[in-house]
């Protein structure tokens, strides 16, 4: 049963032990930090928190000043030991101090080179343990950049033709059904997917796009394709477009477009609305 008597700090074990708790309350730490040195049920004493080795005030993120500040709420002293682990685990200038505590007893002058040694190993420890979790840091910082990257260039890859390649061949092929096509096969198979692109339309788009016999492969497809993300979207499609291979090419990237996405598309509005004057809102 602990001692209800003061020593020379002024401090009952129990008082002692009191102003610690509170203390750990007001900077928010943990007491697992003595857990080597004190388990619950136990007064914490100076003994306690002298012989906490530094590496454990090091992982649960306790700066100088705190572990200072502790003992000195507590009236404990800091050794020379503790504070040359102090000093090389954190550098700095000394806090406040504790100086009237009862003095502790001299070691031999092996203990006290074992306890140099100890203190010693505890700061390197502390050190490597600080390594060790900015490594740890950094590899997750890291990790997080390139799923970030992943992703974005994913998003970007689904804004691509070629990314919707098999559903718009799907589309204007009839599943594959064609292992070509023209531009009636081209229509029809759209327009049963909602999206009309009328015979007349679609031979002014393939007059200028199809390869050889006005016919489009898989692979003409894919080429095509390819040359049609270089491009940038158009706002409008127009009856003008159709007069060379670069409008038919815009025309065509929202054609496939929908396509891809399977959304309904009447490109026919659109284009012969504009040879009339009308506007029409995608």
């Amino acid at each position: 049963m602990a001692s209800n008597k003061k020593d020379a700090s002024g401090f009952t074990p129990q008082e002692r032990h009191q102003i610690i708790v509170d203390y750990l309350k007001v900077i928010n730490k943990p007491t697992k930090v003595f857990h080597l040195r004190w388990k619950p049920g136990e007064l914490l004493t100076g003994r306690v928190l002298e012989s906490t080795p530094m590496f454990w005030y090091m992982k649960y993120q306790w700066s100088r000043s705190e572990i200072e500040e502790m003992f000195y709420k507590a009236r404990c002293v800091i050794g020379p030991l503790f504070d040359t682990a102090l000093q090389q685990t954190y550098g700095g200038s000394p806090g406040p101090r504790w100086r009237g505590a009862v003095p502790q007893k001299e070691k031999s002058a092996w203990r006290q080179r074992q306890a140099e040694k100890l203190a010693g190993w505890q700061a390197e420890q502390a050190e490597k343990l600080k390594r060790q979790e900015e490594e740890e840091r950094q590899k997750k910082l890291i990790q997080q950049q390139r799923k970030a990257e992943e992703e974005r260039l994913r998003k970007e890859a689904e804004k691509t033709l070629a990314y919707k390649g098999k559903d718009i061949w799907n589309a204007v092929s009839d599943f594959g059904a064609d292992k070509s096509i023209d531009y009636k096969q081209f229509s029809e198979n759209l327009r049963d997917r909602g999206v009309n692109v009328s015979p007349l339309l679609a031979k002014q788009l393939f007059d200028q796009l199809a390869g050889p016999g006005g016919k489009l492969s898989r692979q003409g497809m894919d080429q095509l394709i390819k040359k049609l993300d270089q491009m940038n979207d158009s706002a409008t499609i127009t009856w003008d477009m159709l007069g060379d291979k670069l409008g038919c090419q815009t025309i065509m990237k929202r054609v496939l477009l929908a396509a891809g996405a399977g959304t309904p598309f009447n490109v026919d509005d659109f284009v012969f609305a504009s040879k009339f004057g009308v506007k029409i809102s995608p």
